[in-house]
């Protein structure tokens, strides 16, 4: 069952969500479809950060991706929230989002099953904590086994979920299409050898042979990767850009230097696309890394690009995502001995490829702010100083074998 009958015949008060039991849940979902901008606002603003909180199910959100997935096509839901965004597009974002947070998730077999009284002083429990009198609510067990519970109804529901997106997947607006790409691939990639799933990649394939732009051609092609379909026959393609996102699915050395060659000119990644994908969360660059890393490529065969990253990095987040992780394979046995708050040893001696990398991280002073924590902690985990003399003394001493 999906829509607006979900509201009535589901006993909110015994659910719950980021912030306590889930009673003020069914108002927001009904706002979801009111005719005032703020409201609707208000109402995806609470699915993000209580419904779906940085990516967690709780026991209320089955529910609400039924009311959701069942109402996509009410008109209202085309109405501006603001110059560009239509709440259609938000809508599907957030079910795109739950089906990327279910992919991976295990859940215990067999499950508990709590009885009714457990749950009602559960729920006691979490009334008693909105109001600051009691601590006894989330650290109970029954929340995990709750949790677990919801994403079992949600892998259930699968194929009504994807039935509920697929037709905008031809959506006549852009960013409409784009998210619903994205969100058939998340939800398909839960049971990737059903025929839902086929039925969508089938779609995805259709659309990949007319004419779109280079940021759609790329979102049917990550969908199509994220569904388990084979796309190497993408590593040809005349974009550069559509190459790397099939060279993300694709684990061979042909992948590998596609990627590799991307990296070498990050800040060219960076202009790639007018409207990102959504299936990179951050800057496309960060993902091209993360894939290579975890394909445990050698630095030596992609060290320009390292260099290359090194040398365009700001601090921040980046000492997270790009020159930090390319420090831990630079030096990955102090990376594997780092132990918080304590600097490994650095090493006597220094080869090629750890000499360029330490060279490259001197050159580039936006990485050495005294007040920036991330930075602080990437260095630290390889033994490094934070002072950026005593590393520039450290290379310029330091035996190359």
């Amino acid at each position: 069952m999906l829509g607006w009958d979900v509201l009535h015949e589901t006993n909110w008060g015994r659910l719950f969500h980021a912030y306590g039991v889930a009673e003020d849940t069914p108002g927001h979902l009904r706002n979801l479809t009111s005719e005032l901008a703020s409201q609707r606002k208000a109402a995806l603003a609470h699915l993000d950060s209580a419904v779906l909180h940085q990516g967690t199910i709780y026991s209320v959100t089955p529910a609400a991706v039924r009311v959701i997935a069942g109402v996509l096509r009410d008109p209202i839901l085309r109405e501006p929230l603001g110059r560009k965004t239509v709440t259609l597009t938000k809508a599907i974002t957030f079910l795109g989002d739950v089906g990327s947070s279910l992919n991976g998730i295990q859940t215990p077999d067999p499950l508990p099953q709590p009885s009714e009284a457990e749950l009602d002083e559960l729920i006691l429990h979490l009334r008693s904590d909105e109001e600051g009198e009691d601590d006894e609510g989330w650290g109970s067990p029954l929340i995990t086994v709750l949790m677990c519970q919801a994403v079992l109804s949600l892998h259930e529901m699968t194929s009504d979920v994807l039935n509920a997106i697929a037709p905008f997947v031809s959506d006549e607006m852009f960013d409409v299409r784009q998210e619903a790409i994205n969100a058939v691939a998340e939800w398909g990639a839960l049971q990737p050898n059903s025929a839902d799933s086929e039925a969508v990649a089938e779609i995805i394939r259709e659309r990949l042979g007319g004419p779109i732009n280079r940021d759609e051609r790329a979102g049917l092609v990550l969908a199509l990767g994220t569904l388990g379909r084979d796309v190497s026959g993408w590593l040809e393609d005349r974009d550069e850009a559509v190459r790397a996102c099939a060279a993300l699915f694709v684990a061979d050395e042909r992948a590998n230097f596609i990627l590799i060659a991307a990296l070498a000119h990050p800040d060219k990644v960076n202009t790639w696309f007018k409207r990102r994908p959504p299936f990179f969360p951050e800057h496309t660059r960060i993902t091209l890394l993360e894939k290579l890393i975890a394909r445990n490529v050698k630095v030596e065969q992609w060290l320009p690009a390292a260099l290359a990253l090194i040398a365009d990095s700001k601090g921040g987040l980046l000492a997270d995502y790009e020159w930090g992780p390319i420090l831990e394979v630079a030096f990955p046995k102090e990376a594997a001995s780092f132990k918080p708050g304590k600097r490994p040893p650095l090493p006597e001696h220094l080869t090629s490829d750890q000499h360029a990398i330490l060279k490259g991280l001197v050159a580039n002073q936006n990485l050495w702010d005294p007040r920036d924590g991330n930075a602080h902690l990437a260095r630290m985990k390889v033994g490094l100083s934070d002072i950026r003399e005593e590393v520039a003394a450290y290379v310029r001493d330091t035996p190359v074998v």
